[in-house]
């Protein structure tokens, strides 16, 4: 009865990872560009604000619009006031409530048409737009959109799904520089107290990556590094501290130059005008906004401890940046992705054993989560907390999928697939079949199964086994002995070790059922024989000599 009853919670599981997220997507728009016209100060923590719009209608008859942007609270001195939407300079009606603003159109849309429009505001921003002091006590402006948090200062399709490019216009004290994404286009002296700094970004992104850092900040431009390619691309690698932070922070950053080479050769072109690593008030570790990170101020302390954060935020730009998940439940194409690479480069830069120190621990952290969540698939529709996808299936437990895709493909397919799926949907949107599909294409196999074992089910084997010598021959019995989802089938390396030599003789079997029974012939003892010598899967086991 429990085998019938796991049968049928594992199909539901399935059938329910089609699910999308709670977020109310408009079919019938796509915003092309945002330009964000903001005024900073600091005698107030109230912004002013004008954003515009560059919209395209996928339908005819399109009479009015939402957006999502919070407005005052009442029972605070928070949130946004709209005093005026206008199109093409003409003023329009709008209703703002309920952390949304409807517009209502002058007349309705024709189909691949593309409206102007104007948005005013002013208010001091709840969230999103972090307005505080710094660890050294100077006053400091951080954008920290991630997850949609956008909307509490900017007027915006507040959901991935929804790519732009954008412009920032910040008109602020002079004594502050001014960071945000893409290229620097203008910086003017407006008088001898306001300077106005205007960054294009080119490339469209989602909303949550669409940031400003304003704060006093010592600048390093470290050498260009130069794509070969056909583009002959130079990308500009800059480092953004707290002067008080300059030599710590030059330091930590200096090596960031040698991530990109290793990722561009790996993936494909860098996806941005530029990198600036940029300290900051982010409420995460690190925040991969494109062509500009921020990290936590916590993190530069000048011991290059970060390099693995780096890695990770920086593999960010191509997996999560560029290639971004339509929908929140599939947040390990971005979370997973990143997790995988700063591994590839721990690999890279300390070796091997580093990175089988670090698969260990993260595999570890996989089965101590399943203990706690023992129902929770690496796509799951039942996280509504958008915070609470910030978890260890997303992060480790994707990294380990990529891994074991990696060794069921082989290495040269499993790059090949990578470039191809950077290539296909760079400043697009994908869901998981799409990553599946090119993996299938490059490999010329059926790897459903893969993806709903790993993916779409919970879980991971549980094997529990033992081996003995006779009539020169080695049995070896293995068994899942997982109470739920015991259907994984799975190829396992047993590594069989002689003479106390460090370098086994690799034997690959396969698992298909509960109980699973293999014969070597060896006309000798073997010293010992260890499960998965190389960390290629993700399992708990129990395994002795009988």
């Amino acid at each position: 009865m429990k085998n019938i009853l796991n049968t049928i919670i594992i199909s539901l599981i399935v059938i329910f990872s089609a699910k999308p997220d709670q977020y109310q997507r408009n079919p019938n728009i796509d915003v092309l560009n945002y330009t964000f016209k903001l005024s900073l100060s600091d005698s107030t923590d109230s912004i002013t604000g004008e954003a515009i719009l560059k919209i395209k209608f996928l339908s005819d008859g399109i009479k009015k619009i939402t957006l999502d942007f919070v407005d005052k609270e009442s029972t605070s001195n928070y949130g946004m006031i709209v005093s005026e939407v206008s199109e093409s300079n003409v003023p329009i009606k709008f209703l703002q409530s309920d952390k949304k603003i409807i517009i209502d159109f002058i007349s309705p849309s024709v189909k691949d048409s593309i409206k102007l429009i104007s948005i005013k505001y002013s208010g001091i921003p709840k969230d999103g737009l972090i307005i505080s002091k710094n660890k050294f006590g100077d006053r400091t402006f951080f954008g920290d959109n991630w997850p949609d948090r956008a909307h509490y200062w900017l007027p915006t399709i507040d959901h991935p799904y929804d790519k732009a490019t954008c412009d920032f216009f910040i008109t602020a004290p002079s004594y502050y520089q001014v960071i945000a994404n893409g290229k620097l286009v203008e910086k003017i002296n407006l008088n001898k107290n306001f300077t106005l700094t205007h960054w294009k970004e080119s490339e469209p992104i989602s909303t949550y990556l669409m940031v400003i850092g304003v704060s006093k900040f010592a600048v390093q431009y470290l050498q260009p590094f130069a794509e070969k390619n056909e583009n002959e691309k130079c990308i500009p690698i800059e480092t953004w501290v707290y002067p008080q932070d300059r030599e710590k922070g030059f330091y930590d950053f200096s090596r960031a130059e040698r991530i990109i080479k290793l990722f561009t050769n790996l993936i494909g072109p860098f996806p941005y005008e530029k990198l600036a690593n940029v300290e900051s008030k982010t409420i995460y570790g690190g925040m991969e906004n494109a062509s500009n990170i921020f990290y936590s101020e916590n993190e530069i302390i000048g011991e290059r401890k970060n390099l693995v954060t780096i890695a990770h935020e920086t593999a960010h730009q191509w997996f999560g940046d560029a290639v971004t998940e339509n929908d929140w439940n599939h947040i390990w194409l971005s979370e997973g992705f990143a997790t995988f690479f700063q591994n590839v480069f721990i690999e890279h830069e300390f070796g091997k054993d580093s990175l089988i120190n670090s698969m260990k621990l993260e595999r570890q952290q996989v089965i101590n989560y399943d203990e706690r969540n023992p129902y929770s698939p690496l796509v799951d529709t039942t996280i509504t907390n958008l915070i609470g996808l910030l978890n260890i299936n997303s992060y480790q437990k994707g990294s380990w999928v990529l891994r074991m895709l990696m060794h069921q493909i082989g290495e040269e397919n499993f790059w090949k697939g990578i470039q191809l799926y950077y290539k296909t949907f760079r400043n697009k949107n994908v869901m998981t079949e799409d990553f599946e599909e090119i993996m299938e294409k490059v490999s010329k196999e059926n790897l459903k199964w893969f993806f709903i074992e790993w993916i779409y089910k919970p879980g991971f084997p549980i094997l529990q086994g033992n081996w003995r010598y006779e009539n020169k021959k080695i049995i070896l019995s293995l068994n899942q002995i997982q109470a739920f989802n015991n259907s994984f089938q799975f190829p396992i390396e047993v590594g069989i070790f002689f003479n106390n030599k460090t370098k086994p003789i690799i034997k690959i079997v396969k698992i298909e059922k509960s109980k699973n029974t293999f014969t070597f012939n060896f006309d000798k003892k073997p010293d010992k024989i260890v499960l998965d010598p190389d960390t290629w899967l993700l399992m708990k086991s129990d395994f002795k000599q009988e």
